[in-house]
């Protein structure tokens, strides 16, 4: 980690003849690394019975020390929890500090986000972000003309 301030101080001693110079360094090292929050999000509803997906968005923040102008941030799928991650374009991230939201579409399954953060001083944090796409579609009825079937009976007393 590299320090984050520098000091040259210069003095003249007016009691004495001649010129003092000393060079003061001081080192100011951040090693607290970013916390990053969130709120696990309610399964996401998927209507489509062509594609099987939904719009999935996720917001999270990010609490920082060091500096909040150079923070990188990459976000990672796992699909189906498989344990393939696969960076996500930063088009699927939006916002800006504290508070980012990542959005995106994704099929029915369960599923989840890696997030790493990486400060201005080398300090990081990961944080796994689950969430599923559930099919929210109720099924049509399909009925044909000139079939019929009897209902079972239904055992309201439980004994059968």
């Amino acid at each position: 980690v590299s320090p984050r301030y520098y000091q040259t101080a210069q003095f003249t001693a007016a009691s004495r003849p001649g010129y003092y110079q000393y060079t003061q360094i001081i080192k100011v090292y951040d090693d607290i690394d970013p916390v990053i929050s969130f709120t696990q999000a309610d399964p996401f509803c998927s209507l489509d019975n062509v594609d099987c997906d939904a719009t999935v968005t996720y917001p999270f923040s990010i609490d920082e020390n060091c500096t909040t102008d150079d923070l990188t941030i990459r976000v990672f799928l796992n699909p189906f929890n498989s344990g393939n991650l696969t960076q996500l374009p930063a088009s699927v991230l939006s916002g800006s500090y504290p508070s980012y939201t990542i959005s995106g579409v994704f099929p029915l399954g369960n599923h989840s986000f890696e997030v790493d953060v990486k400060d201005g001083c080398g300090n990081t944090d990961l944080v796994v972000m689950p969430f599923s796409v559930v099919d929210c579609k109720a099924p049509a009825p399909v009925c044909i003309n000139g079939i019929s079937i009897e209902l079972m009976p239904v055992d309201e007393d439980g004994d059968n």
